[in-house]
Formats: structure tokens, C-alpha cells, sequence
């Protein structure tokens, strides 16, 4: 053991900031305890001589060098915590390490998760509603009377319990209790986050209490209207919960909810909940028919300035459907509003990857020159590029003449000439 340690500090001298060497010399100290517990109980004897080192206080020495090398790294005295929590009878190193934290993080809530936790640490597999009460008892006696109410801190403490839900055999609904409980008064103080009320809809899922979960999913909304996660959760819950009377009604009445959404957002978040309802709907054995109808209604409506919202469904049907209901929605979306030179030049890229006829792709561009001819050279020139690929010289020509007599702008004709006489 004197080898052992001398060859562990001469490696921490040359890499003192290594965490796994700190940890490794933490073990090594722990696992000589051990050994020398077996010995004297294998002997029969009691060595007094080694109380105080069977009571871990070399290694307690040990933890207090590590964490003076890092004073502020609450992860790393918990992986320390973990290795103490491997051996038995090491009680007052435990509460050493504890203390310290107590003492250095009493105002930083996974603190108190870790002081918290310590209990189903100790009980390990025999973990059982009253270790949990007592990871309780921290939160409630001690954090939530040294801690501001953050969102973070609720946040915090319904992690805390849904780890133990996850990993362990205590019994699901005390901590269901417990959860419930903590998500109640952090709606109560308005620090319900969006990733708090998502984990509250899924624990209210797994009770298979659908209706609590959308009541919980709308209130969310109500808060957060441009937040996808709860989006998702409320379309899956609406396909979950509707009865086999007056289905299609539900979900045209989501959708319609969802697309109100849409309209109002900003681009990043609009774009995110469309492709969620499209997603969740399609996943859940949703008919096109059922959503497409609302999409395409509210988008006609809309005016240029949101034609990118028009190219992320269009995009979306032209990858996730089939070619005629692709088209379908495209021609839907061209016939009930005036799109831009990009939706058109999307659908005419769509149609010409699918090897169509000349004649669709011509009345594509004819759509668009009667829309746009006046100001765009270039669509003219796309036009124009793609029946001089296609060997129509003669097409070309009539292009050209129609191009400079209807273009507004001089620049935009003289871009057009100089292309066509090179």
C-alpha cells in the first residue's frame, strides 16, 4: 500500500488537475479499507490502532486535497460521492463530502439535488417511498426557502424525481404524488417553463390520464402559443383522445388551431410547428385529406412577405407524398394566391426532377411570367435557358421578343439581351 500511494502521488504531482487520478487515489484508499476490514474479520480480531483509519479518515484527507484543487466543480466531489457510496461503513467520509457541499453550494440548486439524492444513494436497491420523502424533505425545508422560485429551480427538482420514477422500484405513484404536486405550484407561481409542462404532459401519459394531459398541453399554449414541443404534444393527445363520433372534426379543429399558430409566428418558429403538424398528423394515421384542406386555406391568405412559410409545405409535400397529391397541394396553393418566383421555381424544379412532359413545366412558367413577367429578368432567363436546353430555337426566339416587351425595367432588358447574345 506504501508503494501503492506513493506511486498515486507522484502521478497526481505530474497531473494534478486530473479528475480520474483524484477519483482513482479516493478508490485506492476506500478499497484498502476494505481490505483490511476483511482481514480482522476473517482473523476474528479488532485492531484499535486502525480505528481511525477504518473510519475513512485518510481518505477524508484525500477529498479535502482534491476538492481544494477544484473548489467550484460540484460534478466532480459527486463523482467522488459515487465511489464512497460503493463501500460500506464509510458514514463520516459521507458526511464530509455532503457537508462541503452544504457548505459551498448552499445557493445553487443541483446542490440540493445532491444533497437530495444522497438519500437514495445510501439505500441503494432498497430504495423505497421513504428515501424518497426525504429527498423531498430537502427541496421543501431547505431549497425552497433559500432559493428564488426559477423556473430552473422547479425545473430542478421535478429532474430530481423523475430520475428516481425512471431507475428505481419505488413505488411510481408516491413520486407521481410528489411530481404532481411540484408542477401544481410552479403553474400556481407562473414558472411553468416548456420543457415543465412537456415532462408534466408525460407523466400524465403514462397514468393514461389523456384528458388531464390535454387540459395541461392547452394551459401551456396558452402561455407559450409558439412553443413545438407542446405543439406535438397537444396534436398526439388530440389523435389519442377523440372518440370514433365527429373524429375528422377534432382534427380539423387542431389543425385549424395549429395553423392560427403558424400565421402568427415568427419564420423559425412558424416553420417548426408546421413540419411538427405535419409530422405528428401523418404519424398518427391522419388522411392527407383531413389536413392539407386547413394548411392550404390558411395559406392562400397569406401575402408575400410569408411565402417562405407557402415553400416549407410545399417542400414538405413534394418529399413526404405521393407525386399526384404533391401536385395537388402545390396547384392549390398557386390557383388560390399570388405566389412568388420562388414557390413557382420550386415547383417547377419538383417537376422537371420527376422527368415531366414539356407541357407541365411550359404551363408552370406561363403562370408565373403572367404574375411576375413585369419584374423578374430573371425567370425570363430560366424560361428561357430551358427551351434552349430542350433544342426549341424557335420557342427561344418568341421568349425573347415577349420578354423585352413586357419587362418594366431597362436594366432587366439589357440583362436579358446580353445573356441571349452570348
Amino acid at each position: 500500500m506504501l508503494n501503492a500511494r506513493a506511486l498515486m502521488q507522484q502521478g497526481l504531482r505530474l497531473n494534478e488537475e486530473s479528475h480520474t487520478l483524484w477519483c482513482e487515489y479516493l478508490r485506492l484508499e476506500m478499497l484498502y479499507v476494505n481490505q483490511i476490514r476483511s482481514r480482522q474479520v476473517i482473523l476474528g480480531t479488532q485492531q484499535d490502532a486502525k480505528t481511525n483509519m477504518l473510519q475513512g479518515i485518510v481518505a477524508g484527507v484525500v477529498y479535502d486535497n482534491a476538492i481544494e484543487k477544484f473548489p467550484e466543480d460540484l460534478d466532480f466531489r459527486l463523482k467522488m460521492a459515487k465511489i464512497a457510496h460503493e463501500f460500506q461503513g464509510v458514514d463520516a467520509l459521507l458526511d464530509k463530502i455532503y457537508t462541503s457541499i452544504t457548505k459551498d453550494f448552499s445557493k445553487k440548486v443541483d446542490g440540493y439535488v445532491a444533497l437530495a439524492n444522497r438519500h437514495v444513494l445510501e439505500a441503494g436497491k432498497e430504495a423505497d417511498g421513504d428515501a424518497i420523502e426525504k429527498c423531498v424533505s430537502v427541496f421543501e425545508k431547505s431549497a425552497l426557502k433559500s432559493l428564488e422560485h426559477t423556473p430552473e429551480m422547479w425545473n430542478a427538482y421535478a429532474d430530481m424525481l423523475l430520475t428516481h420514477l425512471e431507475s428505481t422500484k419505488i413505488d411510481a405513484n408516491v413520486l407521481t404524488k410528489h411530481l404532481t404536486r411540484v408542477f401544481t405550484r410552479a403553474e400556481e407561481e407562473e414558472s411553468l417553463s416548456p420543457g415543465l409542462y412537456s415532462k408534466w404532459i408525460g407523466v400524465l401519459v403514462k397514468q393514461a390520464a389523456l384528458g388531464d394531459a390535454m387540459a395541461v398541453a392547452e394551459r401551456g399554449l396558452e402561455d407559450y402559443p409558439y412553443e413545438a414541443s407542446l405543439w406535438e404534444h397537444y396534436l398526439k393527445l388530440t389523435v389519442m383522445t377523440k372518440g370514433t363520433e365527429d373524429a375528422d372534426e377534432h382534427v380539423a379543429l387542431a389543425v385549424e388551431k395549429a395553423m392560427s399558430a403558424i400565421v402568427s409566428a415568427g419564420k423559425d418558429d412558424a416553420v417548426t410547428i408546421l413540419r411538427v403538424l405535419l409530422h405528428v398528423m401523418i404519424v398518427v394515421g391522419c388522411e392527407v385529406t383531413q389536413i392539407t384542406p386547413a394548411v392550404e386555406r390558411h395559406l392562400s391568405k397569406l401575402n408575400a412577405e410569408m411565402d417562405w412559410l407557402k415553400l416549407a409545405y410545399l417542400q414538405w409535400t413534394m418529399t413526404c407524398m405521393p407525386a399526384e397529391k404533391a401536385r395537388i397541394a402545390y396547384s392549390n396553393v398557386l390557383r388560390s394566391s399570388k405566389s412568388s418566383v420562388p414557390v413557382y421555381g420550386l415547383c417547377i424544379s419538383y417537376e422537371k426532377s420527376r422527368m415531366s412532359s414539356a407541357a407541365v413545366v411550359t404551363k408552370l412558367y406561363e403562370q408565373a411570367v403572367s404574375l411576375h413577367g413585369t419584374s423578374s429578368a430573371d425567370l425570363w432567363l430560366a424560361y428561357i435557358s430551358d427551351k434552349q436546353r430542350s433544342g426549341e430555337i424557335q420557342e427561344v426566339g418568341k421568349l425573347y421578343f415577349r420578354a423585352t416587351k413586357t419587362l418594366e425595367d431597362s436594366i432587366d432588358v439589357a440583362k436579358l439581351s446580353s445573356y441571349v447574345n452570348a
